[in-house]
């Protein structure tokens, strides 16, 4: 077996690794990094859209790195989990978990056979005479892991787990001594188009939540590819046309410093009003934007506590340069070791599989230890007949077959794991690629209804999956998803977009997700953030010549 691990992190635009090597007492040090380019349409809205893309790009991140070893974790994007706090009786850790399955239930647009959940107990309380516990909850779906494992094992890689990226950035990042036991700490893992709020205190996790809001350009990338599409369209205006390069960056920047630390802010204020009353003592920053000029002072002037750069937990920053950049891809592997300090912890693997696991490593270990007992006993005789010599040798054979059977039991289990991975991958993935839809139809009756006063910084859309619901839509199965933000001068406007794109016939349903007002734009004077979710309808479907014309996934 290796002695080294890789963990891997896929965000809007990139894919980034680190390979740390094993340790048992001293701290783990790191042997390589690396980072490559991931076109923006393979990973949408936390989840891959494009495997063979990812796929391309992982082999590609492999030879570049020069990584030593194939074995990898892999994070779980925090918007395709589900995060609950809740209130459970008090049990054994199997009867929790079966009674946080009945909690989470009503929250899945699947059935709960289908969830990936564990629990973590935050602390005892009482209702009435019964002792009851508060929990952290964590469910992801089947399909996410596997998804991801599948696109790994496409690129000729070993995957041996996957770890959701809240846990992952709270074991990279050093908590700090002296932090009293009436305050909390805030984590605020910031990417291209996606950020984490994670909050903690001594123990571990409290609470996580996933921001479907970054601070980059992938947004105004994704922007300029689609106006370069719709020019020439009838009733289309672009946003844009009396602007610079420099200009529509700085706008769109500031839009998105302004909608991370507004998002944050709720969080907090949620958090702390009906869950948990401490103050908060710190917020730390980390992600690959964490340093962008102006995020750190905003957030702090928002929320009026320190706000800083998160530290290493094990000392890295020289090890790494850019540290915050790759914190999450360390904190992947720390929190699949186990190696944290902290008595909160999820598995992703799902339950049937970890008692499979469970009773043959009980059944091998039990061999194991009756042979080890065999030839101690053996080794007994002999010392007692002054064979000295013959009962050291014995020893050594026991350890070593001990150690054999340990290595052969977790070559075992990984054998398992991904067998049944493979599998389920391969069945998903036929049905989910068997779906087309013409992206450009949508489009261009959206640009019809598109305010002229209005930016557009953002248009992501992806294909369903067979079994998805989406706020709570439950008409004929959707054959897409698509989500807008933008800014715009006043809700009317928005509202307008709003209502004449609900009437068009390629869209079930499209919504008003959420809206804020902000500063006025640098050089639009528009002063409402906004961000639209819609449903797109089978009804656009493509016919095979519009597929040439829209090469999108």
């Amino acid at each position: 077996m290796t002695d080294s691990v890789v963990g891997l992190v896929i965000e809007s635009g990139s894919i980034r690794a680190v390979e740390i090597k094993r340790w048992r007492s001293k701290r783990p040090s790191i042997l390589r990094s690396g980072e490559v380019d991931l076109p923006n349409t393979a990973f949408i809205g936390g989840a891959i859209s494009d495997s063979d893309q990812v796929s391309l790009a992982m082999a590609s991140l492999w030879r570049q790195a020069g990584f030593s070893t194939k074995r990898l974790v892999i994070a779980v994007d925090g918007r395709q989990a589900i995060v609950r706090r809740t209130v459970l009786p008090e049990a054994n850790p199997d009867r929790l978990r079966r009674s946080a399955g009945f909690d989470i239930e009503e929250l899945l647009s699947y059935p709960v056979e289908e969830a990936i959940f564990d629990v973590a107990e935050i602390d005892s309380i009482r209702k009435g005479d019964a002792p009851w516990v508060s929990a952290l909850v964590v469910a992801i779906h089947h399909s996410t892991r596997t998804n991801l494992m599948g696109a790994a094992y496409a690129a000729g890689l070993e995957p041996i787990g996957v770890q959701l990226v809240s846990e992952a950035v709270v074991r990279a990042v050093a908590e700090k001594d002296g932090v009293s036991e009436d305050r909390i700490t805030a984590i605020v893992n910031v990417g291209e188009s996606e950020s984490d709020v994670v909050i903690r205190d001594r123990k571990g996790t409290l609470f996580s939540r996933a921001l479907s809001a970054g601070v980059g350009d992938s947004a105004l990338n994704i922007a300029d590819e689609l106006e370069s599409q719709l020019e020439g369209l009838a009733g289309y205006r672009s946003p844009s046309v009396e602007l610079d390069d420099s200009e529509r960056r700085a706008s769109a920047a500031q839009a998105g410093v302004s909608t991370v630390v507004e998002g944050v802010r709720r969080t907090l204020s949620y958090y702390q009003s009906e869950m948990d009353h401490r103050a908060l003592g710190r917020l730390v920053l980390v992600g690959s934007r964490s340093e962008v000029a102006g995020l750190q002072s905003s957030m702090a002037q928002t929320l009026e506590v320190p706000v800083e750069v998160g530290q290493p937990q094990f000392g890295w920053r020289d090890s790494l340069g850019n540290w915050s950049r790759f914190a999450t891809a360390v904190g992947v592997v720390l929190a699949e070791a186990g190696r944290t300090y902290d008595f909160r912890s999820f598995s992703l693997v799902p339950h049937e599989e970890q008692q499979l696991i469970l009773d043959r490593r009980r059944r091998l270990i039990g061999v194991a230890a009756a042979t080890v007992t065999a030839v101690v006993l053996l080794s007994a005789t002999l010392a007692k007949r002054g064979e000295v010599e013959a009962r050291n040798l014995d020893a050594i054979a026991a350890a070593e077959f001990e150690e054999q059977v340990r290595l052969q039991v977790s070559d075992y289990e990984e054998a398992v794991v991904q067998q049944q991975n493979l599998a389920r991958m391969t069945a998903e993935a036929n049905q989910i690629l068997s779906q087309d839809i013409g992206f450009s139809i949508v489009l261009q009756e959206l640009a019809v209804v598109m305010p002229e006063d209005s930016q557009l910084v953002s248009i992501q859309m992806r294909r369903a999956t067979l079994d998805e619901q989406v706020m709570g839509y439950v008409a004929p199965q959707p054959a897409g998803i698509i989500s807008l933000s933008g800014l715009a001068p006043n809700l009317a406007g928005v509202a307008d977009f709003v209502e004449g794109a609900a009437q068009n016939q390629f869209l079930d349903g499209i919504w008003l997700r959420q809206s804020s007002e902000g500063e006025p734009g640098v050089a639009t004077g528009t002063g409402v953030l906004f961000s639209v979710d819609g449903v797109i309808s089978d009804g656009a479907r493509p016919q095979s010549e519009l597929l040439d014309e829209w090469p999108m996934p």
